[in-house]
């Protein structure tokens, strides 16, 4: 818990907009903002990152809501805004793009008593971004305050215990049996990421996925993929900003 309460602060406070380059953050969020434009209804994101940044820029873009973005569903009523306000009449309160966070995330928390994930509000880092929204009930008996309860931590030693978590993970595996097209950005298959590799496996192989394209600035790895899917793959040797910039 230790490990899992330093990881949810060092991400925290690195998200509360406080950057050296502040162009530089300006530049990330334009391509990110771009990237979240092109997501379209029926697109689904399934990310291993805590960032909230995916999310954001489709808010911006009103796109996605976290009452049911996530896949875990909740109920409008039960929100405010950090200044007292409530949930604003111009934003979705449905999402046509969801955003299936298998690791956890920042601004989560786990009521193991009644086993639901509570949402705490989120760091901002997006220019005119007001997402900063909490449920009303931040004190039930059964949460852990050491917010890094819902992360599941880059070792080899991961925690899969949760069922709010594990109910991600099969909406997830249920969006890739039904996608036609699957686009892989920047993740390298890492060894201590078996449970993911049986994941993707699983359910590309068993899928109706017609195409299939990784995105990466290493080539080692596409031989992965290859070998993972058994499936044909187009290989964009690239970084992500490159692509967003040159194809999207």
């Amino acid at each position: 818990m230790r490990l899992s309460g330093t990881l949810f602060r060092a991400f925290k406070y690195a998200h509360y907009g406080h950057k050296e380059n502040i162009t530089e953050q300006e530049e990330i969020n334009k391509i990110f903002l771009k990237f979240c434009e092109n997501l379209n209804e029926g697109d689904t994101v399934i990310t291993f990152n805590y960032d909230l940044i995916v999310e954001k820029g489709l808010w911006l873009k009103d796109k996605w809501t976290f009452l049911d973005g996530y896949g875990l569903y909740k109920n409008i009523n039960d929100f405010q805004a950090t200044w007292g306000g409530t949930y604003p009449s111009d934003k979705p309160t449905e999402s046509i793009v969801k955003v299936y966070k298998l690791h956890g995330s920042l601004g989560w928390i786990y009521d193991g008593l009644d086993e639901q994930i509570i949402f705490i509000g989120m760091p901002d880092y997006f220019p005119g971004y007001a997402g900063l929204f909490c449920e009303r009930n931040l004190h039930p008996s059964g949460a852990r305050w050491d917010e890094g309860t819902t992360f599941i931590e880059p070792s080899y030693l991961k925690r899969f215990n949760s069922a709010p978590v594990l109910g991600i993970w099969e909406r997830a595996f249920q969006a890739l049996q039904q996608a036609n097209e699957l686009i892989i950005i920047g993740y390298g298959l890492p060894e201590a990421d078996v449970a993911a590799q049986v994941f993707l496996a699983s359910a590309v192989r068993t899928s109706k996925i017609q195409s299939i394209t990784v995105i990466d600035p290493c080539d080692s790895v596409f031989d992965k993929f290859n070998a993972l899917f058994g499936k044909e793959i187009v290989k964009k040797e690239l970084p992500f900003e490159k692509w967003v910039k040159n194809e999207l």
